[in-house]
């Protein structure tokens, strides 16, 4: 059986078998299926299918609601708005230049609109840089519900309706992917440094000799990896495998695909690269760690990438002190 006929036998049940799901997208989701098991595996939609089309109708409506909050023009804003709504503007227009559809006025004005509503609700968190990024894979994979480009031709396929709808799904989404990292996201970041502390020591104990290289060359992790968590990967692999990524990160049934295995697949891509890394001098050692050429890996490069990081997983996650720098 073909992975498209298996995600259609799962998908097509009355009610829909989410460990199943969750078990069958860890290896990737095919692209035709996406939207409708991204919903699932964010827990936005009910597994119920006869519940589906209801829920979407009340958090569609609750969103533009809420819309209603956002004020009209800046005279209406405070400062801190003003200043938020300004930064996501110039984030926006720093967009993937792959993805043309990201560059189409609706579709900014969308991504606009959900980044600023999210800020106003979560005054913890607000706007960081690096949130912009994160919407990006969602609103495109619920576009892909009605249409498949990513050109600036989108609009074609798409009727007012149909973009009220993938904003308000892309929100809710959103919303709910950053619930287990919104630390992440506080003004002091202060969980991804401490993830990238963590990463420090689980790199130190699986590869020995690249950590002392790095500690020779005096070159702190933070210095190439601060990007991979704060956007988790998407600035360093092509759109498609980001998307393939992301497929195993949502199918973690316990929400940590992002907060806990995320730095496994970093020191698994450390690895992978390991035995060239450690050849290098300085100068050429920090520019292949901040460039590397995974913008033209393979679904292969992914998955065996992947099955790394779940050997690291599995070797780590048992033992209550893996993070400890005791030996």
């Amino acid at each position: 059986m073909s992975r498209s006929a298996l995600f259609e036998r799962v998908l097509s049940t009355p009610v829909v078998d989410l460990k199943k799901l969750f078990n069958i997208s860890w290896h990737g989701v095919p692209d035709e299926w996406r939207w409708q098991v991204w919903k699932y595996l964010l827990r936005y939609v009910p597994v119920e299918k006869n519940r589906t089309e209801k829920v979407l109708e009340k958090k569609r409506k609750e969103y533009d609601i809420l819309l209603k909050t956002i004020p009209k023009d800046e005279n209406e804003e405070t400062n801190d708005e003003t200043k938020i709504r300004k930064q996501i503007v110039m984030d926006i227009m720093r967009s993937n230049i792959t993805i043309p559809m990201l560059f189409v006025d609706k579709i900014q004005n969308a991504m606009k609109r959900i980044l600023f509503l999210y800020a106003l609700r979560h005054p913890a968190c607000g706007y960081v840089q690096g949130l912009n990024d994160l919407v990006v894979p969602l609103l495109v994979v619920n576009v892909e519900e009605f249409s498949m480009k990513i050109g600036e031709d989108v609009m074609n396929d798409l009727n007012e309706s149909q973009l009220q709808w993938i904003e308000a799904d892309t929100y809710w989404m959103f919303s709910a992917l950053l619930e287990n990292i919104q630390d992440h996201y506080t003004s002091e970041q202060s969980a991804i440094y401490k993830q990238l502390d963590e990463m420090n020591v689980v790199l130190e104990r699986v590869d020995a000799k690249l950590a002392d290289k790095l500690n020779e060359e005096n070159i702190q992790i933070i210095q190439f990896a601060f990007r991979w968590f704060n956007c988790f990967l998407l600035r360093e692999f092509s759109f498609k495998q980001g998307l393939r990524l992301w497929d195993t990160y949502l199918s973690d049934e316990d929400g940590n695909g992002f907060k806990v295995f995320h730095l496994y697949v970093c020191v698994a891509i450390l690895k992978k690269y390991s035995a060239k890394l450690v050849t290098l001098e300085f100068a050429d050692l920090v520019q292949f760690l901040q460039n590397l050429p995974t913008n033209e890996w393979t679904d292969d490069d992914m998955n065996s990438t992947l099955s790394e990081a779940f050997v690291l997983f599995s070797q780590f996650k048992d033992s209550p002190s893996h993070l400890s720098r005791s030996k």
